[in-house]
């Protein structure tokens, strides 16, 4: 397993007309075979459905053509199912949002963001994302991440090279009580014409992933 570590970036993002400071985060990247996956099965987003924000845009899935859209938090063991998905259109930026309902009385603290993808098509095996959360009292988004970019890599002569390989993006929030108070969860795919293809998304949070 090679593992990459992204070091945290110490930028501020404008906000309804605010500059506001990222939480601070750390991401690591690793690139492993099936048997190391360790895709959640009970994170804050199993089987909740994306709403795909990109009216000139659509996604494939099974081969399908925007079916329902449960195809990045359909993991049902750490390591499948890792069938991938991914968006084409007239967009630039492909933006999926997760619901998550209203925050309850014990508050709401996401601790952690992980994206797992696949490495065997070299045209979409980059990753270029942000990650926005929405604010339940403000009703604002909130950059949580700065762009976060994986280069691709190829498939060698033979075109198999990374075939049986995936890739995983861990964001990691340092401080608890950095991002609480949420209400939805935003990702924004920023590759453009070729986007990734993207097996699962979790979300772990405080208490008991709810």
């Amino acid at each position: 397993m090679r593992r990459y570590l992204i070091p945290m970036v110490l930028l501020t993002v404008c906000c309804c007309g605010l500059v506001r400071a990222l939480p601070p985060y750390t991401s690591t990247v690793s690139k492993v075979t099936t048997a190391n996956l360790r895709m959640a099965t009970d994170d804050i987003l199993q089987h909740k459905p994306f709403e795909f924000e990109n009216p000139n845009s659509y996604y494939w899935w099974h081969g399908l053509y925007c079916p329902e859209p449960f195809g990045l938090t359909d993991a049902t063991s750490a390591s499948g199912p890792v069938d991938d998905m991914f968006a084409m259109g007239q967009d630039r930026q492909m933006s999926y949002r997760w619901d998550l309902g209203s925050v309850g009385p014990q508050g709401r603290r996401l601790d952690s963001i992980t994206v797992t993808w696949a490495m065997f098509d070299s045209a979409r095996n980059s990753i270029h994302l942000q990650f926005y959360a929405h604010d339940a009292s403000t009703r604002q988004w909130q950059a949580l991440t700065s762009p976060i970019v994986v280069a691709a890599e190829g498939n060698g002569a033979n075109g198999h090279l990374n075939d049986g390989y995936w890739k995983v993006l861990t964001i990691t929030f340092e401080h608890a009580g950095a991002v609480t108070n949420f209400d939805a969860l935003r990702m924004i795919d920023l590759n453009g014409a070729y986007t990734t293809r993207i097996v699962e998304v979790d979300a772990c949070t405080y208490p008991n992933n709810r």
